[in-house]
């Protein structure tokens, strides 16, 4: 859905098991001790954050953890319609062939923010490593 007070669309479409709120039920909240915009989340609790500085944060409302997503929302939405769009592999695929296609997938991400696979806590690292495994 396109919005205009962002000046891009968010998807309506569950991607990756995140689904955004629309805009005008985005919500401030803390975390932490830290403050986020809420603009999405998962079916168990966990939420997508948007801190003072504009980066996306999985909120892993559970064990209490934030980990870095993106540095900025727009670039997020980029990153998940990517992966919504992605080439999907059988459920057979062998280990060399999810491994490549996680190489690529992982060259993709990158060039939209270099920082999302710094470190290996981070949500697209995760989610990359889930790919080499055949769980994605």
């Amino acid at each position: 859905m396109y919005c205009k007070d962002l000046g891009f669309s968010i998807p309506n479409d569950t991607i990756l098991e995140i689904k955004f709120l629309k805009y005008e039920n985005f919500r401030s909240m803390e975390f932490n001790d830290k403050k986020y915009t809420i603009v999405g989340g998962d079916d168990v609790g966990n939420l997508i954050g948007v801190d003072i500085d504009g980066k996306v944060w999985f909120l892993d409302t559970f064990d209490e953890f934030e980990m870095y997503t993106s540095k900025g929302l727009k670039t997020f939405v980029d990153q998940l319609e990517l992966y919504r769009d992605w080439n999907p592999l059988p459920l057979d695929a062998s280990d060399e062939v999810n491994e490549e296609n996680a190489r690529q997938f992982a060259r993709e991400i990158a060039s939209l923010d270099k920082d999302a696979l710094l470190y290996e806590e981070n949500f697209w690292s995760v989610v990359i490593e889930q790919m080499e495994d055949g769980l994605l």
